[in-house]
């Protein structure tokens, strides 16, 4: 946000523009549920990772099995990192977490919700998403 208001300040004969916020989000039925959704965001980021930097090779369009101990390397991917920079939790903490980007001075948050997770368990957060966590935002 330094950056975009710096910006701002320079241009500052043009409308300001709006600014989005990104980021892979997982509204949780329980705190059990929240670390699960780390745990999956964990292993998500560590396969786009190793993709990205070409570090695993890819068959038949699959990229090959990372184990949990290879996981367990990367500690900006771990499921605690995911806990800190995503927002995962339950609807008190997602709305927390929003609230601090608003008062940062972000016009618009994205719910980025492509992950490893089953459709099921997407669909669901998405749900809490719109029930519990939206309205505060109305």
């Amino acid at each position: 946000m330094e950056r975009f208001n710096a910006a701002c300040e320079k241009h500052s004969d043009r409308p300001r523009p709006k600014i989005m916020v990104l980021r892979h989000t997982y509204v949780a039925d329980s705190e059990e549920d929240a670390q699960r959704g780390a745990e999956e965001l964990n292993m998500f980021y560590n396969y786009f990772g190793a993709w990205f930097k070409n570090e695993k090779p890819i068959s038949m369009g699959l990229i090959e099995t990372i184990t949990p101990a290879e996981a367990a390397k990367h500690p900006l991917y771990s499921p605690e990192a995911m806990r800190k920079n995503q927002i995962v939790g339950e609807a008190p903490e997602v709305i927390e977490r929003i609230k601090s980007y608003e008062a940062l001075g972000y016009d618009e948050f994205s719910f980025w919700i492509d992950s490893g997770m089953s459709f099921e368990r997407k669909r669901a957060s998405l749900e809490r998403f719109i029930r519990d966590v939206m309205p505060v935002f109305a």
